[in-house]
């Protein structure tokens, strides 16, 4: 649990929310539209989601992320969180994002074709990965 509050505490700094928020904003209005964020942590990106629209579901193999992913915030939507494995299929939705997960992965090409393959037809894949100037 104290990783899932330091990540927390880490993404409430503003020009990492700033990054996260205009990427997120560009994928205009969600209604209507499902959005995926897969390696969740306690979930900046899917409550930026939920807050444009989209109807979010989140994902992560740390349990502790899953309950801060999940946490309702104000008036927003809820978002379905839940634990997975790493070798689980990912349901399809129009949106999947994934921020700061394929620096993690012992296979980051693998990583981005399981991504990849849960991006319904016409939909979008958002990678953001954190570089030494966020």
């Amino acid at each position: 649990m104290l990783g899932a509050m330091l990540f927390s505490w880490d993404q409430s700094a503003p020009a990492y929310r700033s990054v996260h928020r205009e990427v997120v904003d560009r994928l205009g209005p969600g209604e209507g539209r499902t959005w995926l964020d897969v390696g969740c942590g306690p979930g900046l990106v899917a409550r930026l989601a939920a807050a444009r629209g989209f109807e979010v579901s989140a994902v992560d193999t740390d349990p502790a992320m899953v309950r801060l992913a999940g946490r309702r915030h104000g008036g927003q939507p809820p978002i379905a969180a839940w634990v997975a494995d790493a070798a689980d299929p990912l349901p399809a939705h129009d949106v999947v994002s994934a921020a700061s997960l394929l620096c993690q992965l012992p296979d980051p090409g693998h990583g981005l074709a399981t991504l990849w393959a849960a991006v319904r037809p016409g939909g979008t894949l958002l990678v953001i990965e954190t570089t030494d100037q966020m």
